[in-house]
């Protein structure tokens, strides 16, 4: 790529991306590869099906739903917790992991686990929920 786009960059963003996607196309359907005995990539890519999660619903008790600020932030039991400024007007749902942490979801995307300060019902509520799936 190197040598055959870099090298002699294109004046303008458009001419760029033409030369681009040409050697994309020769790289992957005409160029023969000595790694893939003499094939091209197009040659012998095998499509997988990737599995999917399934999305999360929070209709379910557990989940708590909370709308972030403009400023990215949501408020929890009277404390202010930065997510993102990406997801502002947004509702998001917060999982109960632990009675430390909650994890963030945004439809079936999972945005990582928050740190809050525990609340003795949510203790209970996660102990109880535990012991129940563990029998």
């Amino acid at each position: 790529m190197r040598q055959d786009v870099q090298l002699a960059p294109a004046d303008t963003r458009p001419r760029q991306q033409r030369d681009l996607d040409k050697w994309r196309q020769e790289f992957n359907h005409v160029r023969p590869h000595q790694a893939l005995d003499g094939k091209t990539p197009a040659e012998v890519y095998e499509s997988t099906e990737k599995a999917h999660k399934p999305l999360v619903t929070y209709e379910s008790p557990e989940f708590r739903r909370v709308r972030v600020s403009s400023c990215g932030t949501f408020n929890l039991r009277g404390e202010r917790h930065f997510l993102s400024e990406a997801l502002a007007g947004h509702e998001v749902a917060l999982e109960p992991v632990n009675p430390c942490q909650m994890r963030a979801w945004f439809y079936g995307l999972d945005l990582g686990l928050i740190e809050v300060e525990p609340v003795v019902d949510d203790a209970v509520y996660l102990s109880t929920k535990l012991q129940t799936e563990a029998a």
